[in-house]
């Protein structure tokens, strides 16, 4: 059966080329609009001043495919999985090799293989708006209190993140199933060739009792205390601070709504 490439392979395509919606120079010195496109599937080229829209964009790339997903399916004769398929396409999308030619390939061999499939799904916790990203990680350790996360996400993506009535940003990041959330602290531009991505940092959402969120109190503790104690405390008096912020916000609404 032929295979297509599907939204994993799309996706990395995308993460490579980059997405402009106005023609603009390849180093090739072509002139390339959306996702590599070079020319339309009515068949004329791409000129200086083009213009489109990012639907349009992902559009010519899925009529560009269907040339290089044949080329693959004709000139491989061993079996592929999805994701070796989706590499080989983009392969020949990026440098376009004549795979009929013994010496442009090596022959794929014909063996078993084993495959770990990771699967990530980020959204934001407030809207439930989601985040396409192009891969992740997180990570802690014996002196961390916190978990710590990095995202790589497109630069069409960035303007989903703005904070909602100036709270912080919190996103729900699923791994294979598992949930876990995110406070967003930082986001890093970085652009390599015609692709511009993001680096979304942050850590667990108990890094709002960390600064900047909580600011840092010191103070002289007169009576002998154990650890749990101290601890206890301060968890009763963040609770009944937090409890006064809310009321007051309630008590503004209720005021509002009554004027």
């Amino acid at each position: 059966m032929k295979k297509t490439i599907n939204e994993i392979g799309l996706k990395l395509i995308a993460q490579f080329e980059g997405c402009y919606l106005q023609a603009y120079l390849c180093p090739a010195n072509v002139w390339t609009i959306g996702i590599g496109t070079t020319i339309y599937p009515n068949g004329l080229k791409v000129k200086k001043g083009d213009k489109c829209t990012l639907e349009q964009a992902h559009e010519y790339l899925a009529h560009d495919m269907i040339e290089f997903e044949k080329t693959v399916n004709d000139s491989v004769k061993v079996p592929l999985s999805q994701n070796q398929f989706d590499a080989l396409v983009s392969l020949t999308y990026n440098i376009v090799l004549n795979f009929g030619a013994d010496d442009c390939i090596p022959s794929v061999p014909n063996k078993n293989w084993w495959y770990i499939v990771n699967e990530i799904k980020v959204s934001r916790l407030d809207n439930g708006q989601k985040i396409h990203v192009f891969n992740g990680n997180y990570r802690t350790d014996r002196s961390s209190w916190c978990w710590s996360y990095n995202l790589t996400i497109p630069a069409f993506e960035l303007s989903k993140l703005d904070p909602i009535a100036g709270q912080p940003v919190i996103l729900k990041i699923v791994v294979n199933g598992y949930q876990h959330l995110m406070l967003l602290e930082n986001r890093t531009r970085s652009r390599q060739f015609a692709s511009e991505t993001y680096t979304l940092t942050g850590r667990s959402v108990s890094a709002l009792l960390d600064a900047p969120s909580s600011p840092p109190r010191a103070f002289l503790q007169e009576n002998e205390r154990t650890s749990v104690q101290l601890v206890q405390a301060e968890i009763v008096s963040f609770c009944i601070s937090r409890f006064n912020a809310e009321l007051a916000t309630d008590r503004r609404t209720w005021l509002d709504r009554t004027d």
